[in-house]
């Protein structure tokens, strides 16, 4: 290859919650040059760097529980079905609805879920001698 004629380099960035500088997330180099058989060669590179989640896979968001402000990959990234809050997999917490199947909440949503069952089997306990439950 002969001296390069063009060069472009390219930078997809965010800027990071946390600590308020630029973060870059992927860079692309490309270099044109003059072959000594007279065509014009074009040489390329991609360099991605890991999300929070510790994937390098194509970015799906970035968490909003409790400042965590972290960028995570689209498979690690999720809402919340209770209040649709984004949420990266370390705030996530999963639950079995018999009619849903398996359920990413909040621990704000998951806390008022918990607190419900508790009332209702308090409920089912105090009014047991008194009326009968189906199960």
């Amino acid at each position: 290859m002969g001296k390069p004629i063009r060069r472009k380099k390219i930078f997809q960035v965010t800027d990071d919650i946390r600590t308020g500088q630029e973060r870059i997330l992927e860079t692309t180099d490309e270099c044109d040059s003059l072959s000594k058989a007279g065509s014009i060669d074009t040489v390329g590179r991609v360099k991605k760097f890991f999300m929070d989640c510790g994937c390098d896979g194509p970015p799906g968001g970035r968490c909003h529980e409790d400042g965590c402000g972290a960028i995570v990959c689209q498979t690690c990234f999720g809402h919340c079905a209770g209040c649709q809050k984004p949420l990266c997999l370390e705030h996530s917490w999963f639950v079995e609805s018999p009619d849903r199947g398996r359920i990413r909440l909040c621990r704000h949503c998951r806390d008022k879920l918990v607190r419900k069952e508790r009332w209702g089997k308090i409920a089912r306990f105090l009014l047991s001698p008194f009326v009968r439950f189906e199960e």
